[in-house]
């Protein structure tokens, strides 16, 4: 992770260069490649002790390719409950000959504890809605909802699920807003989690110019100390 001179996309090199993505879905709407997601690909490679990978929300299937060509022996599931975008990620999996080792799942996370035994991921990951339930207007689009405000799952059903899926051994990562930031750490500790990295998200550094942070990324699991990652901005 760097702070510094290149932008995200050339720090990520040889895993998003030549990446063949489709952001169109079979109804017209786009599913554009988010500098948050790119950042949240940042954050968690290399990918160290990984063999299975698990991302809530694939909308493009962008990260879940991203780790899977850093990585030829990592295998890597993409779930995602909008059908269009599931069929764009499929397609973009398809496009990039990863179909032996990435699978995109169409269906609501919420239900996985029926399809994964408690602790079978090495890493789960999400760029999930960032808005808090019966808050913010919602789009009248339905994609655009799901996409933006927790209607379809909320933070703690979220952290619950991915704290499953990890179990004592795996890790979890997100990227998440600022002003949610004390609400997820409450959540990762009701679970019985700890955190294990932190960055927080600039937009580009200006000349004489202190922003605060809009995003921060993190990671979290059962053991292991605590460690606080340079600044990133995008």
């Amino acid at each position: 992770m760097h702070s510094r001179g290149e932008g995200i996309r050339e720090r990520l090199g040889a895993a998003f260069e030549g990446l063949v993505l489709f952001e169109s879905t079979p109804g017209g709407a786009l599913q554009r490649v988010t500098s948050d997601t790119l950042s949240l690909a940042d954050f968690i490679l290399p990918l160290k002790d990984v063999k299975t990978l698990i991302e809530l929300g694939t909308g493009t299937g962008a990260l879940a390719l991203i780790a899977a060509r850093s990585d030829k022996e990592l295998r890597v599931t993409g779930v995602e409950l909008h059908s269009g975008a599931a069929v764009c990620a499929v397609a973009n999996v398809r496009s990039n000959s990863l179909t032996s080792r990435v699978e995109i799942i169409e269906q609501d996370w919420r239900s996985l504890y029926e399809r994964f035994p408690k602790g079978s991921v090495d890493l789960v990951v999400s760029n999930p809605p960032y808005v808090k339930k019966g808050t913010g207007r919602i789009s009248p689009d339905l994609h655009r909802a799901v996409a933006r405000h927790e209607s379809a799952g909320t933070l703690r059903e979220l952290v619950e699920l991915a704290a499953y899926l990890a179990g004592e051994h795996g890790r979890v990562a997100f990227v998440y807003p600022v002003g949610r930031f004390c609400e997820l750490l409450g959540e990762v500790q009701r679970v019985g989690l700890r955190l294990l990295r932190l960055a927080f998200v600039y937009t580009e550094r200006k000349a004489d110019v202190q922003e605060d942070p809009f995003l921060f990324l993190v990671e979290f699991g059962s053991c292991g100390g605590f460690k606080v990652d340079v600044p990133v901005f995008i």
